[in-house]
């Protein structure tokens, strides 16, 4: 699993989501958060339907979805707060 931040924010995606050098992640086209969450557990594999992102940075990779998402949290509220000093 890896920690990204797009363009929009920060998001958990499994590590079979990003292309080769790291630099853009597929997307699924799913508009339910559950739909969502069950694919990113289970590494579901990317679909060609789904569209490529450009990834500003990766916080990092992990190889537990529980340690991931709490990795999320800290990375977002990092982010919280290094967007209120601006």
């Amino acid at each position: 699993y890896a920690v990204v931040e797009f363009q929009d924010g920060l998001q958990l995606i499994p590590s079979n989501w990003l292309n080769n050098d790291e630099t853009k992640a597929v997307w699924p086209n799913f508009t339910n958060n559950k739909r969502y969450d069950k694919a990113v557990r289970s590494m579901e594999e990317p679909q060609s339907t789904w569209v490529q992102h450009n990834i500003i940075k990766i916080y990092g990779k992990y190889l537990n979805y529980a340690v991931a998402r709490q990795k999320l949290k800290q990375a977002e509220d990092v982010s919280d707060l290094t967007s209120n000093t601006e």
